[in-house]
């Protein structure tokens, strides 16, 4: 439950902050005269920028989401949009971004450029489209679409069905970080609520602009979440240990982390299951608790640094880890499967088709002492330390001496 929290502020905390303090700027006052084009201009300064760093670090869904809020910020305001007939626009405008946004998050990352992944611009303009076939053949359609069917007309000037598509494409992103912990999410979220916001209240250019900075916000966290975190466990990254080591200071401990038998494991019941082990290994080391700081060293082995403790002080909490991996339950499917297919509907439910196992995991623990001078030096020793675990049986714990 701690993990999950921490894990809705870091990254809905941030886009959430830039949100609120843009939406001040109107009370802000006005600015100088000289100043007064950069505050009308700032989103489309900001957003190429955006475009920019979403295309460096191959940010396809936040590229193309930029893309529809530079498109929205250049037609807000027009009397008439190229190739829409007259009397959609506002409409067309409204239920843009929220379409836009709904189906690039239900959408895999299918990357910029390519064929597939190119195909999501024409969702920026799949609205407009819609608009151009439908205004000759289903006259009263635009009537009937910007009707009020529940929401009472004072409520908003949008049309009912851009706040509905608004509601769903917000439900979309937030179910998206549930299941994924994308870190773009936050920031993507917090720009749909402004762009909601500043066509509630056209122009909205101060409001079109805590959008841009959010999606500059979300490119920022999923480019620190692309370089300094591992992406199967969702620990720190060995950039992020070697990064921690170099500042450690003149007391540490390092603890390396090894599961068991690991090889064996994966070629008995598959990558899939051995990537749900490392999984499970990984949300044990993440409350190791005694101030450890966790890391994914690499393959099936993980590291613990603890800033300003002593090896002796920092094997209490070794040992419960080590015991909290090896007491936690873990299924796995039987390669083994009923023939028949009634045999197989007969087993469902009853536990048919799963085997319950054991992993655990050895560990070697070091701080610098001696001749250990170095963070090479200890965590060469710590993980002499782990092979002196491993040949005593595994699933213990030791210490350099």
């Amino acid at each position: 439950m701690k993990a999950a929290l921490q894990s809705w502020l870091t990254w809905l905390a941030p886009a959430a902050v830039v949100a609120a303090a843009a939406l001040a700027l109107p009370r802000a006052g006005a600015l100088p005269v000289d100043l007064a084009p950069l505050r009308t201009h700032a989103p489309f300064l900001l957003l190429p920028v955006v475009l920019a760093l979403a295309w460096r670090f191959r940010q396809g869904r936040l590229f193309y989401f930029a893309a529809m809020l530079l498109a929205l910020t250049w037609a807000q305001g027009r009397p008439s949009l190229p190739g829409v007939p007259a009397g959609w626009g506002p409409l067309v405008l409204s239920v843009t971004p929220p379409l836009t946004a709904a189906l690039l998050f239900l959408l895999g990352e299918r990357g910029l450029f390519t064929l597939r992944g190119g195909a999501r611009a024409l969702l920026i303009a799949l609205p407009a489209v819609g608009a151009h076939v439908a205004a000759p053949r289903w006259p009263g359609l635009r009537a009937r679409l910007t009707e009020r069917w529940l929401l009472p007309a004072d409520l908003t000037p949008l049309p009912e069905l851009a706040v509905w598509a608004f509601a769903l494409a917000a439900l979309i992103i937030v179910a998206r970080f549930v299941r994924t912990r994308a870190p773009e999410c936050g920031g993507a979220l917090a720009a749909l609520v402004a762009t909601a916001l500043a066509l509630h209240d056209p122009p909205g250019t101060d409001l079109l602009t805590a959008a841009s900075l959010c999606l500059g916000v979300a490119v920022a966290q999923a480019s620190y979440h692309m370089a300094w975190l591992d992406q199967l466990t969702g620990l720190p990254g060995r950039r992020a240990f070697d990064a921690q080591l170099a500042q450690v200071g003149r007391r540490y401990s390092v603890a390396m982390v090894d599961v068991d038998f690991f090889k064996k494991f994966n070629d008995k019941y598959g990558h899939d299951v051995g990537d749900e082990v490392l999984r499970m290994v990984a949300r044990r080391l993440a409350r190791v608790g005694g101030g450890g700081r966790p890391f994914r060293y690499g393959g099936e082995e993980f590291a613990v640094v603890f800033p300003g403790k002593r090896a002796d002080a920092v094997l209490d909490t070794l040992e419960r880890l080590r015991a909290s991996i090896a007491e936690t339950p873990f299924s796995v499917r039987q390669a083994a499967r009923p023939k028949k297919k009634a045999a197989g509907k007969k087993g469902r439910g009853r536990g048919a088709g799963t085997k319950k196992v054991t992993v655990t995991a050895s560990l070697g623990v070091a701080d610098r002492a001696g001749d250990r001078r170095t963070p090479e030096a200890v965590l060469k020793a710590a993980d002499q330390a782990l092979y002196k675990a491993k040949r005593g049986g595994r699933n213990q714990v030791q210490a350099a001496r």
